[in-house]
């Protein structure tokens, strides 16, 4: 009897290991922070944000590769939450912003310098949730953007850094290089 249970718990510790071993291999390989992508007049920018949230100011480039002017910004990754359960979005702005969780569409408004309705009830899933996010500027005044979300009974905050992460692609790879570039640019005094 005692080699019987031996034997299977042996058998179940290899199950449940090779289980495990199975589910990590379906799931991304992600990084912190969200990937996002700035796009104008068919040129495009991407990096890496700690969280949905953006400032330009009215006539200045969003980002240091691109041209001034109307643009268009999409942030891509995963939500990951320890316990399913039900969460609200918001979001503060001027321009326009689509949120998507999981491939539906949570909140979609265009406002000038205010804030959205608050979002009906999304359930996020343990584990990885997909969110996209994709906001254009306004016509005329500052660009910004700042995504809030909040549990039952917690008031609306600011996304939790740690819950963020994305995948890697060739266009981050190639956005990432131009900002190291940059930044030896600098650092080495180039210029002289």
């Amino acid at each position: 009897m005692k080699k019987l249970n031996q034997t299977l718990w042996l058998l179940g510790a290899l199950l449940f290991a090779g289980s495990a071993a199975l589910i990590a291999q379906d799931a991304p390989k992600t990084e912190p922070g969200l990937a996002v992508t700035y796009t104008l007049e068919g040129q495009s920018d991407s990096t890496v944000t700690q969280n949905v949230w953006l400032f330009a100011e009215h006539g200045k480039p969003v980002t240091p590769f691109l041209n001034p002017g109307k643009f268009t910004s999409t942030w891509e990754g995963f939500i990951s939450v320890d316990l399913r359960d039900n969460y609200t979005f918001k979001a503060e702005l001027n321009g326009s912003v689509k949120l998507e969780v999981n491939t539906n569409v949570v909140l979609e408004a265009t406002i000038a310098n205010g804030t959205t309705e608050v979002s009906k009830r999304v359930r996020l899933n343990k584990g990885l949730n997909s969110i996209k996010v994709t906001y254009t500027a306004p016509d005329a005044g500052d660009a910004y953007l700042r995504l809030l979300w909040a549990a039952p009974d917690i008031a609306h905050e600011p996304i939790a850094l740690s819950v963020l992460t994305h995948t890697g692609s060739e266009a981050l790879n190639k956005g990432m290089q131009l900002r190291l570039g940059r930044e030896l640019f600098i650092e080495n005094r180039c210029v002289k």
